[in-house]
């Protein structure tokens, strides 16, 4: 069936949504007679995809999780890592917050400001100190 069939069909606006689009409507087709909301039923179904499939839905299988997953070796992996987690979040906090990285001892000891280093910034600063 083309568009204008559908739309003379169901007395509706064939109306499509593309993501491009910004989930714009656009109109496909018009029926010459279009019905109001009141004379549409409840259990009508006005989805295009559902009702060129006859009223069914596409069954969207779950994927199944890795397979290792269920390895003992993964749990270790898991509780090694943990306190890594939320680490890159906790240091934008801090920089959006204080401006600095701070430590609860910051304003106790100020030498114990953490410092974010590498080997460029540490071969630098033995340079320096030289």
């Amino acid at each position: 069936k083309t568009h204008e069939q559908l739309a003379e069909e169901k007395q509706l606006h064939l109306v499509e949504l593309r993501e491009e689009n910004g989930n714009f409507p656009v109109v496909v087709a018009s029926p010459s007679i279009v019905r109001t909301a009141d004379q549409i039923p409840s259990t009508e179904v006005l989805d295009f995809t559902q009702y060129v499939m006859g009223g069914k839905v596409v069954y969207k299988k779950k994927k199944p999780p890795p397979f290792y997953t269920r390895l003992p070796s993964w749990t270790m992996r898991q509780r090694k890592v943990a306190y890594l987690r939320n680490k890159e979040d906790v240091r934008i906090r801090m920089y959006a917050e204080h401006g600095e990285l701070r430590s609860f001892l910051t304003d106790q000891y100020p030498e114990a400001k953490p410092q974010l280093w590498n080997k460029h910034t540490m071969k630098q600063k033995n340079e320096d100190d030289n």
